[in-house]
């Protein structure tokens, strides 16, 4: 597990909470094989949207109902986002393990 501690102690500064929910969306957008398309149709918001808060550039804000959209559909894929104070942890469940093991290995062949 890493921690902010020691990534301040490497010169590392911590992430902001809009960097935190940005790598989140795309870690998990690319976990699952999605195409920022599919996210953004099964969230029902525009694929714009999506680009824009998977940047990492700037202060962006997100709408409350756009983020239960997109954890909804990750929550379908069986995985579980929690923000808390300073870090995020995401729970996968075995289906969503093996989905993107599944995904995975078919990128490889």
């Amino acid at each position: 597990m890493l921690h902010n501690d020691k990534f301040k102690s490497e010169g590392v500064t911590a992430l902001t909470r809009t960097e935190q929910t940005a790598l989140a969306i795309r870690s998990l957008r690319n976990l699952f094989g999605m195409s920022q398309n599919e996210l953004a149709k099964a969230a029902g918001v525009s694929r714009p949207t999506i680009s824009r808060l998977e940047k990492l550039e700037g202060e962006k804000s997100i709408r409350s109902t756009t983020l239960d959209n997109l954890m909804r559909v990750f929550a379908e894929h069986g995985a579980e986002v929690h923000f808390l104070a300073d870090n995020v942890r995401i729970e996968l469940s075995k289906t969503a393990l093996v989905f993107a093991a599944n995904n995975i290995r078919s990128q490889t062949k």
